[in-house]
C-alpha cells in the first residue's frame, strides 16, 4: 500500500510541475504585413529598426508572454500595456504601436 502511495505522489508531482512549453505564437506585423513569428515558449527579443529611425523591441519571456519592451514612439502606450499572453482570458490578444506601425497578435497555435 505504501508503494502505491509513493507512485501516486510521483505522478501528481510530475503532472503538476510547471512547464516551459507554453503554447502560442506572437505574430509581429510591420505596416500591416507579417514581419516575424515568435514562439511564446522561447525567451527571445526582436528588434525592428526602420529606415526612418523608428525602433521597437519585442520580448518573449519563454513562459507564454510577450511585450513591447521599448519603442521610439512618443506616447509609449504600447510599452505601458505590459505583458500579454495567450492564456489570459481578459486580454485582446494584441499589442499595437500605432505611431511606428508595429503590432503583435497573440495566437494560440504553437509552432
Amino acid at each position: 500500500m505504501a508503494a502505491g502511495a509513493v507512485i501516486l505522489a510521483l505522478i501528481l508531482i510530475v503532472a503538476m510541475r510547471p512547464t516551459n512549453n507554453a503554447g502560442g505564437l506572437a505574430t509581429v506585423y510591420l505596416n500591416a504585413k507579417e514581419y516575424a513569428r515568435l514562439p511564446l515558449y522561447k525567451a527571445d527579443t526582436l528588434s525592428i529598426e526602420q529606415e526612418n529611425g523608428q525602433v521597437n523591441v519585442i520580448e518573449t519571456d519563454g513562459l507564454g508572454h510577450v511585450r513591447m519592451l521599448s519603442s521610439t514612439c512618443k506616447n509609449q502606450l504600447c510599452v505601458h500595456q505590459g505583458w500579454l499572453g495567450a492564456q489570459e482570458a481578459d486580454n485582446s490578444g494584441w499589442i499595437v504601436c500605432l505611431p511606428n506601425g508595429v503590432s503583435i497578435q497573440i495566437t494560440e497555435d504553437g509552432p
